[in-house]
């Protein structure tokens, strides 16, 4: 099972918990770019950018499709290189 602590900072340049970055997708955020947008995420830096898609897959397929939380099936179904 995969778990995701909502608490955790993705980003550091930007102080940018996983909590954030899942009420970004909640509030329409539909791609990474929108993400970073919203949160200000990985636009320091930039090495949290895999983390943040990874994290946006994440959140969006457990949100929105429902699925297993199978890991095969998440690295599967996530469009966004992690």
């Amino acid at each position: 099972m995969i778990i995701m602590d909502m608490n955790e900072t993705v980003c550091h340049c930007m102080g940018v918990t996983a909590g954030e970055i899942k009420e970004a997708v909640e509030a329409g955020a539909t791609t990474v770019e929108a993400v970073q947008e919203a949160t200000s995420a990985g636009t320091g830096c930039g090495g949290c950018v895999d983390t943040i898609a990874m994290a946006y897959c994440f959140i969006h397929i457990h949100n929105y499709h429902q699925i297993s939380n199978d890991n095969d099936i998440f690295h599967l179904r996530c469009r966004h290189k992690i």
